[in-house]
This record gives structure tokens, C-alpha cells and sequence, in this order.
């Protein structure tokens, strides 16, 4: 990669993260540089490493997910104590061995397969030269998973029905969007608005409507939660980290990976070769990391690196710093799809220790996938207009229009 085109990198990398948070972005990029773990007043116990977020992620029964102050509470009252995203202990062991089966490769592919057809119209019309919105599309394979999930499109769908199902799946992705966005740090009840609770009101009646159904298809994640003895409310808490976690980090992921690859001139490479697509997708969470942070309590007195935090102290884990920690990723404001994860912090954007990222398989799937389809496209791809998100959780472009280069 040319540095002209390092520079675009960063450029654009830049350009969607101050659209979507213009002043706490440039805070976390200067706490970045003042250390491994540092206390900010009125924010808490900042962790910038790597290698202290791994550690402090993989124990949770010292640093925990709920307590006054964390994302626990706005998740809790939301969608109920059991959302996976606010449980700690015993109770979320147990629950994620119930659950385990759902990760397996064979359940995201079945998932996928019935929810690529966005995608695959999209892949056609640009082989045919024709202009498409990757963000958009991205939107509706996030909602169309979503719903596949829920269990909420026929195994057979008509070309009549097809426009109806595209609506509803762009609707549950805002859906989530919107909640995602209104959530960040702060209780519900005391900050969002009517029109936040609505949207609230019917992201849960789509849970509650599969849940009362008899006739939902077998792969679906709903009729795997009820086989699994999982009542009404564990089913709408699991399914809401669904929604507002997995789908909707894929939705936004997607398209700001594909305009890296596209831009680097790296798209190419991974052409008919399933390992090089595998590394893309790795490098490409790893440099835009979708979730810019998480959080923790500490359950008791704790050492973090070489800071002292106290019981009920608040660690926010930056984890796009973390992502971008010199000290296992080399020059790491270069996207370079070549390059070789350490194996210390390989997929710490996705967690670690009890509460790793139930969705990951899926989302690598998916992923791979759709990194797959777009370079196997014929001819050179290229983006000719772009619209980046505002006011959002995770930083997004709103448009990615993207064509055939002409020859």
C-alpha cells in the first residue's frame, strides 16, 4: 500500500469516527497516548492496553458488568435481567452453556443462507455496472438476519415478497440502531425520549410475536431457545443482544471494511483465496473496531496495570485503542491485510474470558462472506460517493455508493 493511500486510510478512518462522536473520539485517540491504564476524573479507570483489557475481560468475578453507572442498568431496564450484555455469575455460565450449540458453525452458515439474498442482488448488479449502496445493503443482510433468527421470513419467499421483507429488515436495523445510540452510558428512564421508547416498544413485539408462534421453522433462534427450555423472557433478552449487538455491529462493520479493502487496493488480493479473505476481515475489525468500548466495575479492590482501583470504580476499556496498542500490532494505523495477529490479543474486539461474543461465529461467517462476494466481483470496485452517520453509537457510513471502476 502506497503511503498516499495509508493516508486516505486514516483520513477516512478519522472522517467516520468524528461524525459519529466529535469530541469523545479525539479524547480516547490523546488518552491513547498518556499510558496503559489511566484514571480520569468523572469518567473512571481508562484501560488503553491490550494486554490489561485481556486480562481484566477474562475476570469476571472481580471486574463485573453490572453495578450503578454501567451500560448494565439502561440494558436491564430495557430488555429485562435476562439480556446476556447485563448478567454476571453463576446464572450467565449457565445460560451461555445452554446456548452453546447456537454458536456452531453449521447454525450461523444455515442462518446466513437464508439471509444473503440482499446481498447476492447486490454483488449482480455490480458484476452488471451498476451503482450500489453497501451500507444500505448491509443494513438489510443485518436486519434480514435478524428476522431470519426470530424466524420471521418463510423458507420460500416470492420476488413479490421480497421488497416487503428488505423494509421490514431495514426497520429492525434502525430499530436497534436508534436504541443502541439512545443507550451508550446513561440510564433509559432518565434520558431517552417517548420516541426512543416507542421504537423500544416495537423492537420487543417482534420478539414477542415469534415467541408466541407454533409453526416457527426449526433453525430458527427462537425455536432453538424454546427446545432449550429458555422461557418468553430469557428469549427476549437473549434475542435483544441480537439486535442490538450482533446484527446491528454487522450492519455497520461491513460496509466501512469493504471501503478498506477497496481503497487499499487490497480487495484483489483476496480474490479465490479463502485464508487471505479470513486475514481481511480480521484486519479489517481490528482497524475499525465497531465497538469502540466496553466497561466494567470492579467488584472488589483490584490492581489494573500499575493503577489501584477500588470496589464500585468504573473501568471504561477503550477497546479502539486497545485495537491500535503498538505493542502487538506494529504501525498500527496501517491497514495492511498481510498482517499477523498476535495471538494475545487475536479477536479481543470481540471480548474475552466468559462473556467472548456469543454472535462470533456468525459474524465471521457473514463476514467472510460477503468480503468474499465483493472480490470476486469482476473488474476494480471503487467508491464514488460516501455519507458518514451522525449521532450514532457505533461510528457508520450512511452511504457507500460503490461501482466498477471504468476501464
Amino acid at each position: 500500500m502506497t503511503r498516499g493511500l495509508g493516508r486516505r486510510m486514516v483520513w477516512q478512518d478519522m472522517r467516520v469516527n468524528l461524525a459519529a462522536h466529535p469530541f469523545a473520539w479525539p479524547a480516547a485517540r490523546a488518552l491513547r497516548n498518556l499510558g496503559a491504564v489511566v484514571r480520569v476524573p468523572g469518567v473512571g479507570v481508562v484501560v488503553n492496553s491490550a494486554l490489561v483489557a485481556h486480562d481484566v475481560l477474562s475476570q469476571d468475578r472481580t471486574f463485573v458488568k453490572q453495578g450503578p453507572g454501567s451500560i448494565a442498568e439502561a440494558f436491564t431496564e430495557a430488555f429485562g435481567p435476562s439480556a446476556l450484555a447485563n448478567m454476571d455469575g453463576q446464572s450467565h455460565r449457565e445460560l451461555r452453556q445452554r446456548l452453546g450449540p447456537l454458536a456452531s458453525v453449521a447454525q450461523a452458515d444455515a442462518w446466513l443462507n437464508s439471509a444473503r439474498a440482499p446481498f447476492e442482488r447486490a454483488v449482480a448488479a455490480l458484476a452488471s455496472g451498476a451503482t450500489v449502496d453497501l451500507a444500505r445493503t448491509a443494513r438489510e443482510l443485518s436486519g434480514r438476519l435478524t428476522l431470519t433468527m426470530m424466524g420471521a421470513i418463510p423458507d420460500r419467499v416470492s420476488p413479490a415478497e421480497e421488497e416487503g421483507i428488505d423494509r421490514a429488515a431495514r426497520d429492525v436495523h434502525a430499530l436497534g440502531e436508534r436504541i443502541a445510540s439512545s443507550l451508550q452510558l446513561r440510564n433509559l428512564s432518565k434520558s431517552v425520549s417517548p420516541l426512543v421508547q416507542a421504537d423500544l416498544s416495537r423492537l420487543l413485539a417482534y420478539a414477542h410475536d415469534a415467541f408466541a408462534r407454533d409453526d416457527l421453522p426449526p433453525t430458527s433462534l427462537v425455536a432453538r431457545l424454546k427446545a432449550l427450555g429458555c422461557d418468553a423472557e430469557e428469549t427476549r433478552g437473549i434475542l435483544s443482544i441480537f439486535f442490538v449487538a450482533g446484527a446491528l455491529t454487522l450492519g455497520v462493520a461491513l460496509p466501512r471494511i469493504a471501503s478498506l479493502l477497496i481503497e487499499s487496493a487490497q480487495l484483489a488480493r483476496v480474490r479465490d483465496d479463502h485464508a487471505a479473505v479470513v486475514r481481511a476481515v480480521d484486519e479489517g475489525l481490528r482497524y475499525t473496531c465497531p465497538v469502540p468500548a466496553t466497561m466494567r466495575i470492579a467488584a472488589h479492590d483490584a490492581e489494573v496495570g500499575p493503577v489501584r482501583v477500588q470496589k464500585g470504580e468504573r473501568l471504561l476499556i477503550l477497546t479502539a485503542n486497545l485495537s491500535r496498542d503498538a505493542e502487538l500490532f506494529p504501525n498500527p494505523d496501517r491497514f495492511d491485510i498481510s498482517r499477523q495477529h498476535d495471538p494475545r490479543a487475536r479477536y479481543l474486539w470481540y471480548g474475552a474470558g466468559p462473556h467472548f461474543c456469543l454472535g462470533f461465529t456468525l459474524a465471521q461467517r457473514t463476514l467472510q462472506y460477503a468480503v468474499g462476494a465483493l472480490a470476486n466481483v469482476p473488474g476494480t470496485l471503487q467508491v464514488v460517493r460516501r455519507r458518514s452517520a451522525r449521532g450514532v453509537l457505533l461510528p457508520a457510513w450512511l452511504e457507500l455508493h460503490v461501482a466498477q471502476r471504468a476501464p
